[in-house]
């Protein structure tokens, strides 16, 4: 039965939360390395990629899901709309981008693309045509 008192402990990586097999680290993101994510085999990216703008997105996924094992699955939540017409963070993170970033090392796959814009009333009042959220399946190649 999963623990619903997560056990929490601090390391160089920042602070640990971990029930049952489940563990999140809150902490610098470019501070993990090979040893910490070895046994990771799953991860999910709700807000992340779109923090970051273009240098660094490139530098995350190149550094941080680089060292992420075979086999590991993930989520990936993204949102676009008209760079344009709002400036990030969010920022918006086109598919065409996703499969530039992921696509050597990971096969992603397009799970659901939806338009949000009426339930985002701050985008609208900052004068945003059209807002999607895009969530894929990324599965990290051999």
């Amino acid at each position: 039965m999963l623990s619903l008192t997560p056990q929490v402990h601090d390391s160089r990586y920042g602070r640990h939360y971990r029930a049952g097999d489940i563990e999140l680290i809150c902490g610098d993101v470019f501070g993990l390395d090979a040893e910490v994510l070895a046994g990771c085999a799953a991860v999910y990216d709700r807000a992340a990629l779109i923090a970051l703008p273009p240098p660094l997105r490139r530098r995350y996924v190149r550094q941080v899901h680089a060292l992420l094992p075979a086999g590991c699955r993930g989520l990936l939540i993204t949102l676009e709309y008209p760079q344009h017409e709002k400036h990030g963070p969010p920022f918006a993170v086109p598919e065409a981008e996703v499969h530039e970033l992921y696509g050597r090392d990971w096969n992603v796959a397009t799970l659901e693309r939806r338009n949000i814009l009426a339930q985002q009333p701050g985008f609208v009042a900052d004068g945003v045509s059209a807002l999607d959220t895009v969530v894929y399946l990324l599965s990290r190649k051999a």
